[in-house]
């Protein structure tokens, strides 16, 4: 998570310069090409919830007598499950814009748009700002998720030393 929470920071970073000359009108066919390199990949974090659901499914959650440790599962779960949520909704907004934006106006072995008025075109600002915001949901789902998954650790480890 943290590599993930770190290269979408990173991504955020070098693309908000570019989707604010998107808004400001004076973006150059030279930053779109790179916006749309940048928009060429998808990633996103596999998780395994294998064991959380065994525990509910079994009824075994019951038998942990730690309210605080307890609650920390379910809310650590709830984050995972709204992580993965924004992640098919990310990979889903891929296929269903940003694919199709590119298959038509970009030469990925070139990486260059092919036709350059696509790039003050509505759809075209649409789909990047999107995507845009779709990666910062994500970092912060991630973020969040972390976050609890570190707190759930520490009340694990002073749970057992009990």
């Amino acid at each position: 998570l943290l590599k993930k929470i770190q290269k979408d920071s990173l991504w955020i970073k070098d693309v908000t310069p570019i989707l604010k000359r998107i808004k400001n009108g004076n973006i150059t066919l030279n930053l779109a090409n790179g916006l749309l390199d940048k928009m060429t990949t998808v990633s996103m974090v596999t998780f395994k919830t294998g064991t959380y659901e065994n525990i509910i499914n079994s009824g075994n959650l019951n038998i942990i007598s730690n309210y605080d440790v307890r609650e920390q599962i379910v809310d650590y779960q709830l984050l995972l499950s709204d992580a993965k949520f924004l992640d098919d909704y990310y990979f889903q907004y891929f296929n269903e814009f940003v694919l199709p934006l590119l298959m038509t106006n970009y030469n990925f072995i070139n990486k260059k748009i092919t036709y350059k008025k696509v790039i003050y075109s509505t759809k075209f600002q649409n789909i990047a700002s999107g995507y845009y915001s779709l990666k910062k949901q994500q970092k912060d789902s991630y973020k969040a998720l972390l976050k609890s998954g570190k707190k759930l650790l520490k009340l694990l480890k002073s749970f057992s030393n009990h």
